[in-house]
């Protein structure tokens, strides 16, 4: 009997713990419902004021704003209500905002992302201001003055990643006065060091740095090459306010080429590092009297040269070269012999080559092959077939071995009067050049120089049949027709 009373008491006990946790956790779920209609978790808060309406997604941190927006009533974020703006992730514009006001989204201090989309066609004045976060503009947008106006007279220093009317991305660092240092971390999603500023993980073409920016900090931009998707940085524009640049700041960034304005009057250590190629112009003459301290420059690889073309720090004798390539041209400036080990550029976007005044030899990059006892050459041009035509200075006097070998597109060259020597393979399987004039001043041109030329293919020497100039001409061994300015045919 007793053991009959304590099986029932336990089976009462049992339930009415049960009946108790299925109350406590009701109870529990209901102050969770009341939490979240009390303070917005995880449900959606609509509004409008009745031609602007606006819904924000607690739960994504969305807000999307619709109805219509012009430019006697533009869009700002006065116009919202209800809603809390700290949690505002992510804006998006729906179709009928067409103009956005002054200070435009200023209150939305925690946002991330803005998505202009549609056709925004006027904006004001400090749009941005105090927010760091990326915007994206589509192409229906017709603001002309996006990078002009829309941070103008901010008191900071703010940062913004948009889509530019060319569609590719641009960082925009605006405000007053010294950006922050930086330092580098490792990151394992790019397997290497990169910078740790905000706008290091976003891949961007274009940087420019506002007006009113007066210190650029160090480690800013560092090793943004392991980011951007698309090969180089395409531009940077630096603002006349600009005074220093941090060191490292710029170190491993792929770009061609920049111009540092004349208002910078220090450049720290190692800023340029890792810049092999690369031309950095100083928007001063190599006379301008102004107290600068500029270890930077002399720390890096890139060529700096002065607005007069000296090269800074030039020696007066070395041998030095540097190269850009916009829309299509590859131009090389320097002095010497210019040679590269591997082309820095991309061989399929050049149409057309030009070397400035000051360089004397188109070089070649030897390499001694062990299993074969001899030497590799590596023209400076070589196997570049999309090239149409070649600028060659009057202080050329050397086009080196297999300088334009396999250049298949050029079809007519100027070889000037101050060369005097032709190497071998130079003009190699340049099959599209129907004539080539050799002027006079050439001595030697040597072994297999055009090499598998036709017979259709004319080469022209500047000089007399009867000329008794002793020149070594081996490398006219060739199927081309060779002649003399007096038409008499060339035979070796």
């Amino acid at each position: 009997m007793i053991k009959t009373k304590n099986k029932k008491a336990v089976f009462f006990a049992n339930l009415s713990i049960l009946i108790f946790l299925t109350l406590f956790s009701t109870c529990l779920f209901s102050c969770a419902q009341l939490l979240n209609d009390k303070f917005g978790f995880n449900k959606t808060i609509k509004g409008s004021d009745g031609t602007l309406t606006w819904e924000l997604d607690y739960s994504s941190n969305k807000l999307i704003i619709s109805g219509s927006a012009d430019k006697d009533t533009p869009f700002t974020c006065t116009r919202i209500t209800d809603i809390d703006f700290s949690e505002v992730f992510y804006i998006e514009f729906s179709s009928g905002i067409t103009a956005l006001g002054d200070y435009a989204f200023s209150g939305f201090s925690k946002v991330k992302n803005i998505s202009l989309t549609t056709g925004i066609q006027s904006a004001g004045k400090d749009l941005f201001a105090g927010l760091m976060c990326s915007v994206s503009i589509g192409s229906e947008c017709t603001v002309s003055n996006w990078d002009k106006d829309w941070y103008k007279g901010y008191n900071g220093v703010s940062w913004l990643v948009y889509n530019d009317s060319s569609g590719e991305n641009t960082l925009l660092v605006f405000g007053e006065g010294k950006m922050s240092d930086y330092d580098i971390s490792y990151d394992s999603i790019y397997g290497t060091a990169i910078s740790n500023a905000p706008w290091a993980t976003y891949d961007y073409r274009k940087i420019i740095i506002g007006e009113g920016i007066t210190y650029i900090g160090t480690d800013s931009f560092y090793n943004c090459s392991a980011v951007v998707k698309n090969g180089y940085v395409d531009s940077i524009t630096f603002p006349s306010t600009l005074t220093h640049i941090g060191s490292y700041c710029f170190a491993w960034m792929p770009i061609q080429e920049i111009t540092i304005p004349s208002g910078v009057v220090q450049i720290d250590s190692y800023a340029f590092q890792g810049w092999y190629g690369y031309t950095i112009n100083l928007d001063w003459t190599s006379s301008d009297s102004t107290s600068r301290s500029l270890v930077g420059l002399s720390d890096t690889s890139a060529t700096v040269l002065y607005s007069n073309g000296i090269k800074y720090n030039d020696d007066g004798i070395s041998s030095y070269s540097a190269w850009t390539l916009k829309e299509g041209v590859l131009t090389i400036n320097g002095r010497g012999n210019v040679s590269y080990s591997t082309h820095p550029w991309t061989d399929n976007a050049v149409t057309s080559i030009v070397i400035s005044s000051g360089i004397t030899e188109l070089g070649c990059y030897s390499n001694y092959d062990s299993s074969t006892g001899s030497f590799l050459y590596t023209g400076l041009f070589q196997n570049m077939p999309n090239v149409t035509s070649v600028s060659l200075p009057d202080t050329l006097t050397t086009i080196g071995y297999c300088a334009f070998k396999g250049c298949t597109g050029i079809t007519s060259i100027t070889i000037p009067s101050s060369v005097t020597t032709i190497y071998d393979y130079a003009f190699q399987n340049c099959t599209s050049i129907t004539t080539i004039m050799i002027p006079s001043s050439v001595i030697n041109i040597y072994g297999s120089a055009f090499e598998n030329w036709s017979s259709s293919q004319t080469i022209i020497l500047d000089w007399l049949s009867t000329d008794t100039t002793y020149r070594m001409l081996s490398g006219l061994s060739t199927s081309g027709s060779v002649y003399y300015s007096d038409d008499t045919r060339y035979t070796i």
